[in-house]
């Protein structure tokens, strides 16, 4: 467990939760790129950065997750991001990746989505900012 897990501030633009950073790019991008397992704790505190980049931009959040180095998640973090993947805070989620892993990971949580129009997979982080920022 995670339980040592802070949010540390590097920036207004860019955060690190333990082993992941999150980085504001292109005004209202949250991108990250886990390069272990994403457990509960690191969700939720994941989470509590976008909170804080809404705050920053006054808008709804575009997430984009590097899954090229990600490790699969246990159930209980994946049912977290499914809850709440449709909240306001959220405008659109991409996820990117080159390596069949990735798209597996990403397909595990798209298909658990209640509003699939908001996430989508792309192999390259280029298109996915395209699809976000349209």
């Amino acid at each position: 467990m995670d339980s040592n897990l802070a949010i540390h501030k590097i920036s207004d633009t860019e955060y690190q939760v333990g082993p992941v950073n999150l980085k504001l790019i292109h005004n209202n991008i949250s991108f990250s790129a886990p390069k272990e397992t994403v457990t509960l704790e690191l969700a939720q505190k994941s989470y509590d950065v976008h909170l804080i980049f809404r705050e920053y931009i006054n808008a709804p959040v575009n997430v984009l997750i590097d899954l090229n180095n990600a490790k699969k998640s246990p159930p209980e973090a994946r049912r977290f991001w499914e809850k709440i993947a449709n909240e306001e805070h959220y405008h659109k989620i991409a996820f990117c990746g080159l390596h069949p892993v990735a798209r597996i990971l990403a397909a595990f949580e798209i298909s658990a989505s209640a509003n699939r129009n908001k996430m989508h997979f792309f192999k390259t982080k280029e298109e996915a900012i395209k699809w976000l920022q349209e």
